[in-house]
């Protein structure tokens, strides 16, 4: 064997290597299989070919390295984790505990096989005649796909390996082979040369697009007032001047005792402020180590302002406070660029691969080709080293920090990312090459979450995933959930000409309460200025801001758009909502009757199509006039009770309730643990289409769980009394309301009405002020059995 050629069992040589990682491009053929994923046989026949094959003992290698960073092969925070025995902990496995991973499950061999799966591809189509162009293929990278999956948890990503020329030998091979798109070699510390040229690299080459993008305003007098930065070089507070550059830090401080007194200890206040913007003054105070490695960033890549919350707004002045956190959209949105610190675990750890946090990174290259093409495993060995599993992405705050942010450079525990919109670019893969037009999908980086999906920023499309990514975040104080998504609010109403009440788009209101699950209602209150008077504001039921847990968004403005495109014809609200205000009087949601502009451009109402057209005369008058007067009555606990008394009132204010007129029915339903919820007819039950909220149902639970263990065995597994459960079921009474006509997806039965209904309770009795606790879809024909009534309700 030459000096040259790679050290390869028998097994590995007989794979094309070259073909799996730059693959021919040839023309999309539905009717093509594709050739089976070669196997390399079981890991303990790759174990045991690893003392003489390079690739094998990397296999091997790499295997061992991410049962260290996870003993359970998977991040035991991964969302689909589990127990291999259900209710009781986990345990490593004896094979991990010998071999250093598993080699069985089951007492089955796991098999390795190698998927292909595209990485990299060219942004500009290939011109010949044939539409083939072998510089134009792509690159893949190959998954290490084991048979039977041995991590506790199945959608657990695989070990992944790419692609990599050594910089000796990649200088002399072939023209035909792309060095776009395969790996790149890092470190324990980051180059800082890399993130800053790709600063540079953006600002020449993606323009406006990343300069001025369609949802940030170019307008002069849109800029962070009365904001301060600090000076990096002079080690002091400024004021921040519209001439100045920036950059802005998006970190956590910790959610922890220490964590939270130290933020207290370590912050800029009204005491400091005047000695903080003296020269080297913050050399002399403690600053958390993760601002200070954002500030060595910002000078090493030739800038020298860097916003920070904790060190540029005045913590314990509430007016500083209040004005500062309300224009966070701009703050972000006109720093040069973020620095996203998705590593550690709070504002102490640094950033990972800089002098104060080096990186533990594995590496370990095995020689493929006689050409000099090697191959190496990513640097993400494990969910742990990716911004999903960060502490950074479980916080309320940092999920708009992002959005709003023009470019971000985002530090991981393994390597650093730079996002911006017009490209990703990654520490260990070669995109970057100037006058490269090599580009990769957002789902092939360590540095998105499972809900991104490349849909433009604020744009329509985008607004129910942002609620559905942002409803799981966790916040030190609760009550900042609206503060905290304010920003996406005001880019997504600039951009779209839309107007959003309590996170909820107005033009089609009625579908954007359509939303759906939530577990429990939100204690915490809403703050605000408003006629130079502090208010606080209980969060509304109706709204997602007001309850806690996984949100589905309603997709109401992506359904109009659909509804409207496959020419059923445009949605119109039933009902007519209104905004309750704290003297009693009321302001029309405007947006619920929609409104189109004619073919002579002057606007119209949307009239209803045929099969939009109610089919039962069940609607009354929709129209609420006069002042709502309510004495004796408390909303909630934090708001005092409505008057129509304008002696001496101030100005009035949105009490965060909404009136209209509905139909309304009580029923009475019954929750079984086996089928969900039943309507209890003279005809007899009838399965609902409805879901209640988690704490609703932990009514009924608490009975399934007291009758499971009323039919169990002495000494019996829980496993067991789950399979040997019994039916049970518990009945309740609620009140159900209309709240608009039902819009589906592509579905078939378009003639059938639905109705969308809230399920509600009254929070005191004959009040007429009511709470959402549920929701849920009925036909039409089904809801006019019922005994109905007109009625308008108040929704807290």
């Amino acid at each position: 064997m030459s000096d040259n050629a790679p050290k390869l069992c028998s097994a590995c040589a007989a794979i094309n290597f070259d073909k799996l990682f730059f693959p021919d491009p040839a023309p999309f053929n539905p009717g093509l299989r594709p050739p089976p994923d070669p196997c390399l046989g079981t890991l303990q026949e790759i174990l045991d070919r690893s003392i003489e094959c390079d690739v094998c003992k990397l296999i091997i290698e790499a295997h061992r390295q991410r049962y260290i960073r996870a003993p359970y092969g998977c991040s035991t925070n991964h969302p689909d984790f589990r127990s291999e025995v259900p209710g009781e902990e986990p345990e490593i496995h004896e094979e991990v505990k010998t071999h250093g991973l598993r080699l069985t499950v089951n007492k089955e061999p796991i098999k390795c096989f190698l998927e292909s799966r595209n990485f990299s591809s060219d942004r500009i189509l290939p011109d010949s005649e044939d539409g083939l162009d072998p510089k134009t293929g792509g690159v893949n990278r190959v998954l290490l796909r084991l048979e039977p999956r041995p991590w506790m948890a199945i959608l657990a990503n695989s070990i992944t390996l790419q692609a990599v020329w050594p910089p000796k030998e990649g200088l002399t091979t072939s023209n035909d082979i792309p060095l776009d798109g395969t790996g790149r070699m890092i470190g324990s510390l980051l180059d800082l040369s890399i993130p800053q040229r790709w600063i540079k690299q953006c600002e020449d080459q993606h323009g406006e697009e990343c300069q001025k993008p369609k949802w940030l305003s170019d307008s002069d007098t849109e800029w962070p007032q009365r904001c301060r930065v600090i000076d990096v070089k002079e080690r002091r507070i400024v004021d921040l001047l519209p001439t100045m550059r920036y950059v802005a830090l998006s970190y956590v401080w910790g959610s922890s005792e220490n964590a939270r007194k130290s933020r207290f200890e370590r912050r800029l206040t009204r005491e400091n402020l005047s000695r903080l913007q003296q020269l080297n003054s913050l050399g002399e105070i403690y600053v958390p180590q993760t601002i200070k490695d954002a500030m060595y960033v910002t000078e090493q890549v030739g800038e020298r302002f860097l916003w920070v919350d904790a060190l540029c707004i005045v913590q314990d002045d509430p007016a500083d406070l209040g004005h500062q956190t309300a224009r966070m959209d701009l703050i972000y949105s006109k720093a040069l660029f973020t620095i996203l610190a998705a590593c550690g675990e709070d504002s102490t750890s640094g950033l990972a691969g800089l002098p104060s946090n080096p990186r533990d990174v594995f590496q370990r290259q095995a020689k493929i080709s006689a050409s000099g093409l090697h191959v190496m495993p990513l640097v993400i060995l494990s969910e742990e080293d990716t911004l999903q599993f960060s502490s950074w992405n479980t916080r309320g705050w940092t999920f708009q920090e992002r959005l709003l942010s023009r470019r971000s450079l985002i530090f991981t525990n393994k390597q650093v990312y730079w996002c911006c919109d017009g490209t990703t670019w990654e520490e260990e893969s070669l995109l970057d090459i100037p006058g490269s037009t090599t580009f990769a999908r957002s789902y092939s980086f360590g540095c998105y979450d499972e809900w991104d999906d490349n849909e433009a920023k604020f744009s329509l499309e985008s607004f129910d995933t942002y609620i559905t990514q942002f409803s799981e975040r966790r916040f030190t104080y609760p009550s900042d959930v609206l503060p905290a998504f304010l920003g996406i609010i005001r880019r997504f109403e600039h951009l779209n000409n839309e107007k959003i009440h309590w996170g909820l788009n107005a033009s089609t209101f009625d579908q954007a309460l359509t939303w759906k699950y939530g577990q429990n209602r939100r204690d915490e209150t809403f703050s605000y200025v408003s006629g130079g008077s502090a208010r606080s504001v209980p969060y509304p039921s109706w709204s997602w801001l007001g309850w806690t847990g996984f949100i589905g968004g309603s997709s109401s403005l992506r359904i109009g758009e659909d509804y409207s495109k496959r020419g059923v014809g445009d949605m119109k609200s039933l009902l007519a909502f209104y905004s309750l205000m704290s003297d009693g009087s009321v302001s029309l949601i405007k947006g619920t009757s929609l409104r189109r502009v004619n073919d002579y451009g002057k606007e119209e109402d949307v009239m209803f199509t045929a099969t939009e057209k109610p089919s039962h005369d069940w609607i009354g008058d929709t129209k609420v006039t006069g002042l709502i007067k309510m004495d004796d009555v408390s909303l909630a606990s934090e708001l005092e009770s409505l008057s129509v008394d304008q002696s001496h009132q101030p100005s009035p204010y949105d009490t965060g309730r909404i009136v209209f007129w509905t139909s309304h029915a009580n029923i009475s339903i019954q929750i079984t643990n086996r089928d969900g919820i039943h309507m209890e007819t003279s005809e007899g039950l009838v399965k609902l289409d409805l879901k209640l909220s988690s704490s609703f149902m932990k009514i009924s639970y608490y009975r399934f769980e007291e009758a499971l263990n009323e039919d169990s065995e002495p000494g019996e597994s829980k496993v067991m009394k789950f399979l040997r459960r019994k039916p049970v079921a518990t009945s309740h009474n609620i009140s159900l309301i209309v709240i608009s006509r039902y819009y589906g997806f592509y579905e078939g039965d378009d003639e059938v009405v639905k109705l969308n209904v809230m399920a509600v309770e009254e929070k005191v009795p004959g009040s007429g002020v009511w709470s959402r606790i549920g929701f849920g879809v009925m036909k039409e024909e089904e809801w006019v059995k019922l005994d109905i009534n007109w009625r308008m309700v108040i929704l807290e």
